[in-house]
């Protein structure tokens, strides 16, 4: 791509991105926020131990650029936020392919943006092994590979799925459930 093509290529993600109202968020990047989002949600999930660590799997897609690197930077985060009811995190990051093979336990299944390429693989592996699944990428609600969508890309929007947080048992708070969208 030229100069003049850069330079109208820049000028179209400055104009969406001051129509939209929120800031442009580089690809595959869970924030600082997102994860408190998340966090914060997650007080409101039944089968979480008062207190216990939560154990969370970081799932990234093998074949992106900077996935790895992107998911283990996600995961130290994550390690550092407060979990709900006091609660620490403790996570580990896995390709969608270990997902699909490992017998390890998880409370939690965070899929990074770059696995929603992979999503009805993914909303598969979350029924078949009962895993509660988020995603800060919108596309997992449309693909039915995440419980939860929680993105705080300018204002926190959190999405229920509710028909596969019954398949997977991921029972919330009804209180949680009015103040959520549900789909």
């Amino acid at each position: 791509m030229g100069r003049r093509g850069l330079a109208v290529f820049g000028a179209l993600l400055l104009a969406a991105t001051l129509l939209s109202g929120t800031p442009a968020r580089a690809t595959g990047v869970v924030t600082g926020e997102d994860l408190q989002a998340i966090s914060n949600a997650l007080g409101f999930l039944g089968e979480l131990s008062h207190g216990a660590p939560i154990t969370v799997a970081v799932v990234y897609a093998f074949d992106a650029q900077d996935a790895k690197l992107q998911a283990a930077q996600t995961a130290a985060t994550l390690n550092t936020i407060a979990g709900p009811n006091h609660s620490t995190f403790r996570s580990e990051i896995l390709a969608v392919k270990d997902l699909a093979q490992t017998t390890n336990h998880y409370d939690v299944v965070l899929l990074m943006p770059s696995t929603m390429s992979q999503g009805a693989i993914l909303g598969e592996i979350a029924r078949r092994k009962r895993l509660v699944t988020i995603s800060t990428s919108p596309v997992c609600i449309e693909t039915h590979c995440c419980v939860l969508m929680v993105n705080a890309d300018g204002r926190v929007q959190i999405v229920l799925d509710t028909a596969l947080a019954d398949l997977v048992d991921a029972h919330f708070s009804s209180v949680f459930e009015m103040m959520v969208e549900r789909r």
